[in-house]
Order: structure tokens, then sequence, then C-alpha cells
């Protein structure tokens, strides 16, 4: 209901406030009184288009203001629809200016022209003789039932489980779409998912895999060097058995100097750990065999690996193993179609009685009023 309206350099309007009282409220006046002007103030109000002629001679800027109960109209779910703040009592102000920019603001927030026009046509219903009346309208004619009924609660109520049916209904398409598209692929899924298992691609393999294949591509140059460290290592004539003989020489002087003694354990030491370098290049010379039934096995795991890599646009195993248990989830969802559907198909039943319970409450209230 509009309680107040306020107009500041409209037309030849100055200043004007109107409080309007509850009931009915008229306006009357002999032509050119003015009653069109603050129509079309109010209309201005209400979202019409602004033009800056409308701002009265001399003036910078016209100000429209009216302000409305609404404690009434079950607005606030529209109120935060469109982020504004919801108060019982709703100004709605708009401005001009002389150089045409116009402004208009609910409850103190800047809106546009779309946001300002979904609220005010909650609000008022300006019309001529010639105009459709709001009344006409069935929504409007159910919105005065309600008010009158007092029926706040009951349309909450059968809101509130017809968006729970409407969800439910929404989620159990969305599977239907799903379970039908996916149910197409089946047969493609289980053929990659297949492939992917007989692979049994392992998180670290490929690198493995290509540090042993380099080894065995290079199999006669590490024999070569292996070979040749070997005879130096195990030769009389080698490193060793000279620093044998000097370890001999310094074991005669170690009791007469501590620091002689700490030079021969640290040749000691270190003859033998050239001793175990020797061993361990002897045993590696000894195994440096080149296998081709190995080599051939690691190439053939290697161009699986790329093979698959390929195919599905990664690079890595860690991104084979993950699309291999993309598939596995995707062929598990699909083998659960049926149980999900029948699920959500008894929610809905649910939540369609709740919502027919609801609609039946509201719908006898508002028949109610006939009476």
């Amino acid at each position: 209901m509009l309680k107040h309206l306020y107009i500041s350099q409209f037309a030849i309007i100055d200043t004007l406030n109107l409080d309007i009282r509850p009931g009915f409220n008229v306006i009357t006046g002999q032509t050119g009184a003015g009653k069109s002007i603050i129509m079309g103030a109010l209309a201005l109000v209400m979202g019409d288009r602004a033009d800056y002629k409308a701002i009265r001679n001399g003036a910078n800027k016209c100000v429209v203001e009216a302000i409305f109960d609404v404690s009434s109209g079950n607005l606030k779910s529209l109120f935060d629809e469109l982020d504004l703040d919801y108060a019982d009592e709703c100004t709605i102000r708009r401005e001009i200016t002389s150089s045409g920019k116009s402004r208009a603001f609910i409850n103190d927030t800047p809106v546009n022209q779309q946001q300002l026009r979904s609220v005010t046509s909650h609000l008022i219903d300006i019309h001529s003789q010639h105009e459709n009346l709001l009344l006409n309208n069935s929504l409007f004619q159910l919105k005065v039932v309600d008010a009158v009924a007092r029926n706040t609660s009951l349309v909450s109520d059968y809101k509130s489980a017809f968006n729970h049916y409407s969800e439910i209904k929404k989620q159990l398409n969305i599977l239907q779409e799903n379970a039908e598209k996916w149910l197409a692929e089946k047969d493609y899924n289980q053929f990659q998912f297949n492939q992917l298992h007989e692979a049994d691609i392992r998180a670290d393999e490929q690198t493995e895999f290509e540090a042993e294949l380099e080894k065995l591509s290079h199999i006669e140059d590490i024999k070569s060097a292996l070979q040749v460290a070997d005879a130096i290592l195990s030769n009389d004539d080698a490193a060793i058995a000279q620093l044998k003989i000097a370890e001999q020489n310094l074991g005669k002087i170690a009791d007469f100097d501590k620091d002689f003694a700490d030079i021969y354990g640290r040749l000691s030491s270190a003859i033998i750990d050239l001793k175990d370098v020797a061993a361990d290049v002897s045993s590696a010379f000894n195994n440096a065999d080149y296998d081709p039934q190995r080599k051939l096995l690691v190439e053939e795991r290697l161009n699986t690996i790329y093979s698959l890599q390929h195919k599905h646009n990664v690079n890595s195993c860690e991104e084979l193993i993950s699309i291999y248990n993309a598939f596995a989830e995707k062929l598990a969802r699909i083998d659960s179609f049926d149980d999900d559907i029948k699920a959500l198909q008894m929610q809905l039943k649910e939540a369609e009685k709740v919502m027919i319970t609801a609609a039946d409450a509201l719908s006898a209230s508002r028949l109610s009023v006939k009476t």
C-alpha cells in the first residue's frame, strides 16, 4: 500500500509531500490543477522512461520518492532474489538530472530499470479508462485472495514442497539422460577399461624401463669399460698392490706418532674400499651379458605404454592410472543406474504427495474466501 509520496522539482511542482491514508483516497481538482502531474511522478518512480524535460524550469534535478507498506505482499523472496534489503516499509526513489542521467533506488540500494519494475509491478497498478486493469490478471487475483485469507504460511509451504519436488524431478531427468547416454557408450568404456586393465600400468615403471633400455642399448660400451677397469684393479702390479706396500711400511712407524697412526688407518680403510670397488667392478663385468630377449621385452613394454599415452593424450603413467580409475568409476555408475533411478522415483512420489497435500490445503483456504 502506498503510504507517502514526495515530489521535488518535477514539472510545475516545487515540493510536495502527500500522505496516503489507509482505505479509499481520492485526488480531485479541476482541469490543470496538477492531478496528471502527480500520476506522472508516480509512474516515474514505478519505472516509466525518464525524460529530463520533466525537470522544473531552473532546477538541476528532480526527485520522486514513494514509501510503501509491503508487510502483506509476500515480497521477501523477490527481494532476496534481487539481492535487495527487505523491510516491511519499502522506499523507492527516482532521480533525474538536467544532463539526462537517471538513477533509481530501492531502500537506498541502486537498482537498474529491470529490478525496479520487478518490484514495483507488485506494488501498484496505474491505469486509465482504456487500459487493462491489473485486477483482470489471474496472478494478481490470487495474491488478493491469499492476502484476504492470510495464506502466507500455506503459500510458503506449497512453494517449498513444489521446489523440493521440482529439484528431485530435475535430478531424475538428468540421471535418466546420463543413463541413456552412458549406456550407449558402455561397450566403448568397457573396451577402454579392459585395455588399461590388461596393461596393468605401474606409476614408476616408465622411468625404470627407459633407464634399463638405455643400459641395454649401450651394453657393449659398458662391457668394454668394465673390462678395462677390472683388468687394472685385479692386476698384481695394480694400484691396490702398490698401496699395500705403502700400508706395510706405514704400519712399521704407526706406533711412533699418532699422526703416522692416523695416516696408516686412513690408508687401510681406503684399501678396503678399493678392494670392494674392484670386487664390484669384477662382478659387474661378469654379469654384463647382452640379453636380446630382455631388450625386446623392455621395448615392447615401453611401446605399450607410449601407445596408451598417445591414445589418451597424456604423458605419464600416473595419468593413465587416473584414466583407468575414471573408466572404472563410470562403469560402476552405469551398473548402479537402475537402483539410483528407482530410488529417485520413490523420492519423487513422496515429494509429490507432500506437494499435493500442501496444494489441497492452499486451494481449500482460497475457496473459503468465496463463502
